[in-house]
Order: C-alpha cells, then structure tokens, then sequence
C-alpha cells in the first residue's frame, strides 16, 4: 500500500475489514482441516455415498 492510500485509508474501517476477513479465513481452514476426519485406509465403497444429493 503506497503513502497516498494509506492516508486516504486511515480514517476507514479497510483495515479492519481485511483483518475481519483474514480472521474468517483462518477459522474456516481450521475448522476444514481438524473438524472433518478422513481415514485414507477406510473408504466406504457404497456407490450410493458417491452420489450426489437430491433435492
């Protein structure tokens, strides 16, 4: 961010919107990465599992 946006920005919540939005990013990987168990080594081999859902 160059000296001209920056001032132009102080006075705005920007900053805390990208800081928002960082923050909610960072809360959906970690839910994504250690909410959701996957075993490799068991894989249901069920082809109804594999289709998609119906409305």
């Amino acid at each position: 961010m160059n000296v001209d946006t920056h001032s132009y920005l102080a006075g705005s919540d920007f900053i805390d919107i990208q800081a928002f939005a960082r923050n909610r990013a960072d809360q959906l990987y970690y839910a994504v990465r250690d909410d959701i168990r996957y075993d490799p080594y068991k894989i249901p081999l069920d082809p109804t599992l594999f289709a998609p859902e119906q409305p």
